[in-house]
């Protein structure tokens, strides 16, 4: 006798499929439910020319997780890029494979998210975070464009120095965290009025032990001191 399933139970079952072959996602790649071809887009076994099928879907969070998948070809994420749903570009813009043409571009979109997403990429080409270091877009309490700039490895020194000034103290924040900082902008930043930079900055091995130890004599602030007194130099 047949047993009928409920909706949420046939969901179930075919989930339970995307753990199959690559044939098995190719077939499900055309289920009319949504939440299916979602799983399919972002699953490591789905082919690529099926990524690529996908990535004209009409649901945007197919599209976006076409976007995500670290196995989706440059020339699909390309076309990504184009997107009308920020949600997908902003994907496009976290994927270690996106190009970095692509990124530049991404660089100048209209969401703040995408441009985020662009800052913290770890393929940015330099001059590309040059551009966004000067990102105006505040969110919340600080600017998350430039604070991801200030973070990110490959930001040049000379971009990074201006940073060390920045108005907004998440982004001095970040910059003390950098590994890469130089070391004459760390001792800036050994200078900075907000106590919460000097403590990220004892955190960074690259600050030379004769600024570490001033902080952790004669800083101003207890807190710092005593975070100090905890690091091993």
């Amino acid at each position: 006798m047949d047993v009928l399933l409920t909706h949420t139970e046939e969901v179930a079952m075919r989930g339970y499929y995307l753990r199959k072959s690559p044939e098995t996602l190719t077939k499900l790649a055309a289920d009319p439910d949504e939440s299916i071809r979602k799983e399919v887009a972002l699953h490591p076994n789905t082919p690529q020319e099926v990524l690529a099928r996908l990535a004209g879907d009409t649901d945007e969070y197919v599209r976006m997780n076409v976007g995500k998948n670290e196995n989706t070809l440059p020339e699909t994420l390309t076309l990504l890029a184009k997107d009308q749903d920020w949600i997908v570009r902003g994907a496009v813009a976290d994927n270690p494979n996106t190009p970095q043409e692509v990124l530049a571009r991404l660089a100048g979109d209209t969401s703040e998210y995408v441009r985020r997403n662009v800052a913290r990429h770890e393929n940015t080409l330099p001059e590309t975070l040059t551009r966004l270091a000067k990102d105006q877009d505040e969110v919340v309490r600080w600017d998350v464009v430039r604070w991801n700039v200030a973070a990110n490895r490959n930001t040049p020194k000379e971009v990074l120095t201006k940073l060390a000034k920045d108005k907004d103290v998440g982004v001095r924040i970040a910059l003390a965290m950098n590994p890469n900082a130089p070391v004459e902008v760390l001792k800036m930043l050994a200078e900075d009025k907000n106590a919460t930079v000097r403590m990220c900055l004892l955190e960074n091995k690259k600050l030379p032990l004769e600024t570490f130890r001033q902080l952790a004599e004669e800083d101003q602030d207890e807190s710092v001191r005593r975070l100090a007194a905890k690091i091993e130099r």
